[in-house]
């Protein structure tokens, strides 16, 4: 199975490695293939389209073959339920 990592924070001066180790620490034990990593720094309060990692993640997904997107909690990918509701009708689909 292959994952992507995504990890956001809202500033420069939070990282993203903790983030990332958490993932890679899950996908290990999974025995997942993390064939790409996205690190985005943007408030989770702006729309999606808003935000270009998450806008090239989302394009990047479904040619791929990608079965997994790793994140530590669901409002990384975003604080607006609706893009987040979105995101998740079009990953199910």
């Amino acid at each position: 199975m292959n994952c992507i990592i995504y990890t956001r924070t809202n500033n420069n001066t939070k990282t993203h490695d903790d983030q990332i180790a958490i993932l890679q620490k899950i996908a290990e034990v999974k025995n997942w293939n993390v064939i790409n990593t996205y690190k985005e720094i943007a408030s989770g309060l702006l729309p999606a389209k808003d935000r270009p990692t998450f806008m090239e993640m989302v394009k990047w997904v479904p040619t791929n073959n990608v079965n997994y997107i790793l994140t530590t909690d669901v409002t990384v990918l975003s604080r607006r339920y609706n893009d987040v509701d979105k995101l998740l009708q079009w990953l199910v689909q």
